[in-house]
């Protein structure tokens, strides 16, 4: 499996906005479920300080997002574009990948 993280400050009058966009049925979900091997999207937020949010996007493994990247990449700039100012700064974590287990099994 490939999470990818992504890390978002967001100031209180868009808290709402970027919850609803964000979250798991969330305009970037809907997007990312039109693609073989999307899982799903979750979306946290920072215990303490409420406007930090982390999503995570899960896909079966890297070849399955790298797929949906190369048919759908105007769409996803579009959607960037589209709702980039819901957040004051993002940044993206890094795709992590599921370790094996210590019986050489997945994780």
């Amino acid at each position: 499996m490939l999470l990818i993280l992504w890390e978002y400050e967001v100031e209180q009058p868009a808290r709402a906005a970027f919850e609803l966009e964000y979250g798991g049925g969330g305009a970037w979900s809907r997007l990312f479920q039109t693609a073989a091997g999307f899982l799903g999207t979750r979306l946290y937020r920072q215990v303490g300080d409420p406007s930090r949010y982390l999503t995570t996007d899960s896909w079966v493994d890297r070849a399955a997002y790298a797929r949906f990247m190369a048919q759908r990449q105007s769409e996803y700039q579009a959607l960037d574009e589209q709702l980039r100012g819901l957040s004051i700064a993002q940044r993206r974590l890094g795709e992590f990948e599921s370790a094996p287990s210590p019986n050489g099994n997945p994780g």
